[in-house]
């Protein structure tokens, strides 16, 4: 199984939001008068894992899996054949 350019930046995109959320709890722990100094180290360490995996997917050897073109007709055509048991055994 190969990673793709599209699934590291996806991954890079869910670790970016897991800092903003530590950046969030930081901020509350700092107003309740505690020390912020672990959810931000945390924060600092998904926000470098982030820009390492998203600068990481446009080096060379992750391939880029283009999306195929899609008509934009065929986004609202229903499948033709009803999905019975029949059918579907017959598929299998």
């Amino acid at each position: 199984m190969t990673i793709t350019r599209q699934a590291l930046q996806g991954m890079a995109v869910y670790v970016l939001v897991g800092a903003a959320i530590f950046l969030v709890l930081a901020f509350v722990t700092r107003q309740r008068g505690g020390s912020p100094r672990r959810q931000l180290q945390a924060a600092g360490a998904l926000v470098a894992v982030t820009v390492i995996a998203y600068g990481g997917s446009f080096l060379p050897f992750f391939p880029d899996i283009p999306t195929p073109p899609v008509p934009f007709t065929a986004r609202f055509q229903q499948n033709p054949v009803p999905d019975t048991k029949e059918n579907i055994d017959a598929g299998r």
